[in-house]
């Protein structure tokens, strides 16, 4: 690229986050927040360098969360808080057709952390029985066993 590209492509991402930004402060996102939602955005699109975000899919959320849930020492209020981010980026910015009918609230209720004495469907019956969000989402709950 030469200089005057590099300053082209420096100002539509300047401009990206400003977008961004306003989104969240439109939304009454916490000023005090703000720069974690776009970290963990930042964060998402460096995950998938190459791809355009207008490319990204329902399949590319999944993945990235459900890795994200994998971390053990990440709070749930933080994991809530990327989820959360993501949904805004894409239901507020990107508007790719799968956004606005994708399930976000999924990704909310699995960052909960239960006690270990919290009464649940999950405990008392088969997790087999109900009906994840995804197959990926299945096999991190119940991952199965090489054959």
């Amino acid at each position: 690229m030469s200089i005057k590209e590099d300053a082209h492509h420096q100002r539509l991402v300047d401009q990206f986050w400003h977008d961004y930004l306003s989104i969240l402060e439109k939304l009454s996102i916490p000023a005090k927040a703000r720069p974690c939602y776009r970290k963990h955005a930042q964060a998402y699109i460096n995950a998938h360098e190459g791809v355009k975000l207008t490319h990204h899919q329902a399949a590319h959320i999944d993945d990235y969360l459900a890795a994200k849930g994998r971390i053990t020492n990440l709070p749930e209020w933080q994991f809530r808080q990327t989820a959360d981010a993501l949904k805004l980026l894409f239901t507020q910015l990107v508007c790719p057709q799968w956004a606005e009918g994708y399930d976000w609230y999924q990704w909310r209720a699995f960052a909960r952390t239960l006690e270990p004495d919290h009464v649940s469907l999950m405990r008392d019956g088969n997790a087999l029985s109900l009906s994840p969000p995804s197959q990926l989402l299945l096999e991190v709950i119940s991952p199965q066993s090489p054959a």
